[in-house]
């Protein structure tokens, strides 16, 4: 348990690193559960620049967790 909690840990690391600050800011955001909307008013950005946002974090983060494995 405590190796798979290193891992995440690591693979969770390594892909803030390498997101742009508005795509942390959208992480942020979206960990809290907050919809795309509402991220979007509180980032003031356009719905669909949150939806490419979370696109792009999910295609970094799987490069990253593929690079790893």
């Amino acid at each position: 348990i405590i190796a798979n909690q290193e891992y995440f840990k690591d693979i969770q690391e390594k892909i803030k690193e390498n997101l742009s600050e508005f795509e942390l800011m959208v992480l942020n955001e979206y960990e809290k559960g907050k919809s795309y909307a509402a991220i979007a008013e509180k980032l003031n950005a356009k719905t669909k620049s949150v939806d490419t946002a979370i696109q792009r974090i999910r295609k970094k983060a799987n490069k990253i967790k593929n690079n790893i494995d």
